[in-house]
C-alpha cells in the first residue's frame, strides 16, 4: 500500500468518517504525509520467515578454507567473495532465527535483531581478514577488494540497524515490547 491509497482510505472510507470527527482525520492525514516510505513498508509488512540450513556451494567451501583475505587476491572478481560472505552471515543468521522460533516474543523484531547481529559479525569478521591482508600475494590488491566489501557490509549494517530501530518503535506503540 502507498500514500496515496493510504489516504484515500482515510478521506474518503465511510467507516472512518462516520467514528472519526473532522479534527481526527485531519490529524490521521497530517500523520500519513508524515510518513516515511521505510515507515510505509513497516506499517504493512508481514513479515513470516522460515529459518533454512544454508548450505555452501564448492567455490563458497574452498573460499572459506583458503580464507576470505587470501581469496581476495587469488580470486577474479568479486561475486565469489560476496557469495562465501553471503554464506558466512546466513550460517550466522540460522543460529539466531532458530533461537526466535523458540522463543515466546516478537519474531518479526527477533529476526531483524538476528539481521543486525549477523551483519555486526560479518564486519568484525572481514575487518579481522582485512588486517591480515599483509600476508597475501598482493596486500594492495587484498585491502581493495576488503575495503569495499566492509564498506558494502557496514552500509547494510546500517540500513538494517534504522529498520531495526523504526520497528522496535512501532512494536512500543502497539504495546508488543
Amino acid at each position: 500500500m502507498n500514500k496515496k491509497q493510504l489516504l484515500n482510505l482515510v478521506t474518503k472510507n465511510d467507516k472512518v468518517k462516520e467514528r472519526t470527527t473532522f479534527r481526527e482525520q485531519l490529524k490521521m492525514v497530517k500523520w500519513v504525509m508524515n510518513l516515511s516510505e521505510c515507515e510505509l513498508d513497516l506499517l504493512f509488512e508481514e513479515e513470516t520467515f522460515v529459518p533454512e540450513v544454508p548450505k555452501p556451494s564448492s567455490g563458497v567451501k574452498k573460499i572459506l578454507n583458503m580464507g576470505i583475505f587470501a581469496a581476495a587476491v587469488a580470486l577474479p572478481g568479486g561475486l565469489s567473495l560476496y557469495s562465501a560472505v553471503n554464506y558466512l552471515m546466513a550460517d550466522y543468521n540460522y543460529k539466531c532465527a532458530v533461537r526466535c522460533k523458540t522463543n515466546e516474543q516478537n519474531e518479526s523484531l527477533c529476526n531483524r535483531q538476528c539481521k543486525l547481529k549477523a551483519l555486526n559479525y560479518i564486519v568484525m569478521r572481514l575487518g579481522l581478514e582485512y588486517r591480515r591482508c599483509n600476508s597475501s600475494k598482493d596486500p594492495g590488491k587484498c585491502r581493495k577488494k576488503l575495503l569495499s566489501l566492509i564498506k558494502s557490509y557496514r552500509n547494510k549494517r546500517n540500513r538494517v540497524q534504522a529498520n531495526l530501530q523504526l520497528a522496535m518503535r512501532k512494536a512500543r506503540l502497539k504495546g508488543k515490547i
